[in-house]
């Protein structure tokens, strides 16, 4: 799968992977998508319509896996 580097591919990536829901982030910028998602979810507002419509169409645990640090 390719790394989703412009916002327009960040989106993308964010769209199949709340189909798929099986794979962690592969970039810093999806991490980072994943993350501002999990606030949403979690009370946080966004001027986002697109971290709006990721934040509620997948649970708050699948959220936090895919925001999760995996490099060290």
């Amino acid at each position: 799968m390719a790394h989703c580097e412009t916002e327009s591919a960040v989106s993308q990536c964010a769209i199949s992977f709340a189909e798929t829901e099986s794979m962690p982030s592969t970039s810093i910028k999806q991490q980072h998508l994943f993350g501002a998602a999990l606030g949403v979810k979690r009370g946080h507002k966004s001027s986002s319509a697109k971290i709006n419509k990721l934040a509620s169409s997948m649970p708050e645990k699948k959220l936090r896996e895919f925001a999760k640090k995996i490099w060290k």
